[in-house]
C-alpha cells in the first residue's frame, strides 16, 4: 500500500505541513519497502481551487490514504469519491507520522477539518486545528497583470486579466481570478450540480475556462469537456457543486 503525507520539505524528517492543498511537498511512501519519494505541490501557488488540483494528483499516485495535518471540505470530497482515506491531525516528521500510521495510532478523518481556502490564510506552520493566521490576503489593486488588465495589488491578490485567452487546451484562459501558471489537466473527476441548490444564477457557466456548463432549468455540465479543474466549486455562492467521479 502507498500512502501520500504532506510535507514542509522533501526529507522524511521535515515535519508533515498543517495545510494539505498548498503545502510545498508531498512525500509518497511504500509501506511495504518503506521507501520515500518526495515530490512538488504545483497547486501551492494556485489563487483558488489548490485542494481539489493537489488532491486529484495525489489521487492519480495510487495511494490509499493520506496523512496531513488539515483537510478542506473539497479536497475530502475529493478523497470520498476515489475511496482514499483521510488521516487529519498528524503530528511530527513525516516519519513519525507513517510509524504512527503502521502500528494504528492514528484514524481516519470523519469529514473535513478546515473550511475552504484555510492555507491561503496561513502565513507558516501551525499546529491541526489553529485557525489560520494573517496571511495572503486576496485584496485588488492597480497592478499590470496578465494581458494588460488588473494584477497583483497590495494586499497580494490576484485579478483576472483583459488580454487574449491562451490558446493551449490544458490552460485555464480565464477563470475568474484562478488564471496561473499550473495547467488544468483533464482529471478522473467532474463537476456534479446539486439541484436542489441551484439556481441558475449563471456564474459557474460564466467562468469555466473549457466551456463545460450551461444554463437550463439548473447549471449542466458536459462531462466531456469537464476536466474537473474545480474552479466552478470554489466560485458558486450557493455550494450546489461538488466533484465526483465521471462515471457516476
Amino acid at each position: 500500500m502507498k500512502i501520500a503525507v504532506s510535507a514542509e520539505g522533501p526529507s522524511p524528517d521535515d515535519r508533515v505541513d498543517v495545510r494539505f492543498g498548498r503545502c510545498p511537498y508531498f512525500q509518497i511512501v511504500d509501506l511495504d519497502t518503506m521507501e520515500f519519494r518526495a515530490i512538488e505541490n504545483p497547486s501551492v501557488a494556485l489563487g483558488g481551487g489548490a485542494g481539489i488540483q493537489a488532491a486529484q494528483m495525489i489521487v492519480n499516485e495510487g495511494v490509499g490514504a493520506v496523512l496531513t495535518g488539515n483537510c478542506g471540505p473539497n479536497a475530502y470530497q475529493v478523497f470520498s469519491a476515489a475511496g482514499v482515506q483521510v488521516i487529519s491531525g498528524s503530528t511530527g516528521t513525516v516519519r513519525e507520522a507513517v510509524e504512527s500510521f503502521k502500528t494504528g495510532g492514528l484514524s481516519n478523518a470523519s469529514g473535513p477539518s478546515v473550511d475552504s481556502h484555510f492555507g491561503m490564510n496561513t502565513s507558516g506552520p501551525a499546529g491541526p486545528g489553529i485557525p489560520p493566521g494573517p496571511g495572503m490576503g486576496m485584496g485588488r489593486g492597480m497592478g499590470m497583470g496578465r494581458g494588460m488588465g488588473m494584477g497583483r495589488g497590495m494586499g497580494g491578490g490576484m485579478a483576472p486579466g483583459m488580454g487574449p485567452a491562451p490558446s493551449s487546451p490544458d490552460k485555464a484562459p480565464n477563470t475568474g481570478g484562478y488564471t496561473n501558471d499550473v495547467g488544468y489537466k483533464r482529471t478522473p473527476f467532474i463537476a456534479k450540480i446539486d439541484a436542489s441548490r441551484c439556481t441558475a444564477c449563471g456564474i459557474c457557466a460564466d467562468i469555466c475556462p473549457f466551456g463545460a456548463i450551461r444554463m437550463e432549468d439548473i447549471a449542466v455540465v458536459d462531462k466531456n469537456l469537464c476536466t474537473g479543474c474545480g474552479v466552478c466549486v470554489n466560485k458558486c455562492p450557493l455550494d450546489a457543486i461538488t466533484m465526483g467521479k465521471a462515471t457516476d
